[in-house]
Parts: C-alpha cells; sequence; structure tokens
C-alpha cells in the first residue's frame, strides 16, 4: 500500500483532485469527512466546543453551525488554536484507524489517498510516502469560497489561516495546477497517477 497525502489551501482543488484519484482506482479518505463524523449531536466534541465558544453555536438539533464558528475562529488566531486542539486529536485517530483497517486488505501497489488540509500545519509528512500539493491563486479560492455562501471577510482570513500554497508545493513532492478547467486538472491527475503508481 502507497499512502498519498493530498493538501492545498481551501478551496484549491485538493477534495476534487481526491475524487478523480478515487474514481481512477484509490482507495481515499478524508480529514473534512472525519471530522464531520466527529461533528454530530451526541458526540462530547460538540460539547467541549459549544462550552469553549459559546452555545450559541449550535443549531436546534444541537449540530455544530459551522459557517458561526469560521466567522469566530479565522478572525481570531488564539480560537483558532483553541479549536485545533479539541479537533485534530480526534481526527487524526480516526484516520490512523481507517489507515490501519485496511492496510493489509490492498495490494502492496495500491494508492491510499488521504485528504488533509492542514497536513504540513500538522506535522503529518511522516505519514505519507508522497504528498501532492493543489496549487490555485488565492483570488480563485476567494471566489470559490465566496459562490460556496462565505463572506469575503472571513474567506480571507480563512485563506491566510493556511501555509502559501508556493510553501506547501515546494515541501510536497508533486504539485497540481488548478487553474484551469476540470478536465485540464483531470488530464494532470492522470499523468501524475502514472508516476505514483511506477515509482
Amino acid at each position: 500500500m502507497r499512502l498519498v497525502g493530498v493538501t492545498g489551501g481551501p478551496a484549491s482543488g485538493k477534495s476534487l483532485a481526491a475524487h478523480i484519484m478515487e474514481a481512477s482506482g484509490a482507495m481515499r479518505f478524508s480529514a473534512d469527512e472525519a471530522a464531520h463524523s466527529i461533528l454530530n449531536p451526541e458526540s462530547p466534541i460538540v460539547h467541549s466546543i459549544a462550552d469553549k465558544f459559546g452555545r450559541d453555536l449550535l443549531d436546534q438539533e444541537g449540530r455544530i453551525i459551522r459557517r458561526l464558528l469560521a466567522q469566530q475562529v479565522f478572525s481570531d488566531r488564539a480560537s483558532r488554536l483553541e479549536l485545533n486542539q479539541i479537533m485534530h486529536p480526534p481526527i487524526l485517530r480516526l484516520l490512523r484507524s481507517q489507515i490501519e483497517a485496511c492496510k493489509d486488505d490492498i495490494p502492496t501497489r495500491q494508492l491510499l489517498v488521504i485528504e488533509v488540509p492542514l497536513l504540513f500545519e500538522t506535522r503529518m509528512e511522516s505519514w505519507f510516502d508522497q504528498i501532492v500539493t493543489v496549487v490555485s491563486t488565492e483570488e480563485l479560492q476567494l471566489t470559490r469560497l465566496c459562490e460556496r455562501g462565505m463572506d469575503r471577510g472571513t474567506a480571507i482570513l480563512q485563506i491566510k489561516s493556511h501555509w502559501p500554497s508556493s510553501l506547501k508545493a515546494a515541501r510536497s513532492h508533486h504539485s497540481l495546477d488548478n487553474t484551469g478547467c476540470i478536465d485540464q486538472l483531470e488530464g494532470r491527475i492522470h499523468e501524475l497517477l502514472a508516476k505514483l503508481l511506477i515509482l
């Protein structure tokens, strides 16, 4: 099994790239999906977040209103670090358990793709055989975030909360340019997968 980390800035296209890799035969797990799974209303993590950042972050079903949480933590570095201290350990435990659960059941040369937005920020480099950064421009990232319903101010703060794409790309084994159309991205991914499978 070859473990491939896929990262990039907010709205850079890393999720799209990971899904294309999955459609091309790789297995895929996602830190964002792990975060969603641990944020169910019965989770003690939800209660810890509400206790720390306010009960007004919960909707009537007891779920975190992610938009409100984002507005709060991306405008304050100390709050963001506090949220990361709550969220990151269970997310990493879940990802590790997912990897361990399947590693004996897939072929040696099979690619297992893990999408991790904060791969470098959380010092996860040692997890992976190869790291891929999906690169876009900040203006494109900003446009995509606003198209998803995020206000421009929060979108800018979210982008700035990550390492610059150029720095992530410089520390990666491979980078994928996602400033064009989806067909171009798919072509680049297929070329990359061919390289990864022969390494």
